[in-house]
């Protein structure tokens, strides 16, 4: 798993690659805990190029998303894809978090 930061100024996009499961889900709380101690209205996951994401991961998210919220932040998916898209379908995660095709439209 590997994890790019971009920061568009108040906005965290993180772009997710590989796999997320609870071999690496340490990664990806690192990062999650840098976004929360800075001063980011929103984060955008961008899931364009994670390949397969298992309940720890998942769990990943949906912590990143309470944690947000109570701060008054937010989170949002981009270009979600394949079997993750599936996945998310599945458990219903796509009800709870926005879902959009590209960044821009979710920083908008």
């Amino acid at each position: 798993m590997y994890v790019r930061n971009k920061r568009l100024d108040d906005v965290e996009v993180l772009s997710l690659f590989g796999v997320i499961n609870a071999e690496n889900i340490g990664v990806f709380h690192e990062h999650i805990e840098r976004v929360l101690d800075d001063d980011v209205r929103l984060v955008v996951l961008d899931l364009e190029k994670l390949e397969e994401i298992d309940s720890t991961g998942i769990g990943g998210i949906i912590s990143l998303l309470k944690r947000m919220r109570q701060k008054d932040g937010d989170v949002r998916i981009v270009r979600i894809r394949g079997a993750v898209k599936k996945l998310f379908e599945l458990l219903r995660i796509d009800r709870g978090i926005d879902i959009y095709e590209s960044v821009e439209e979710a920083v908008k």
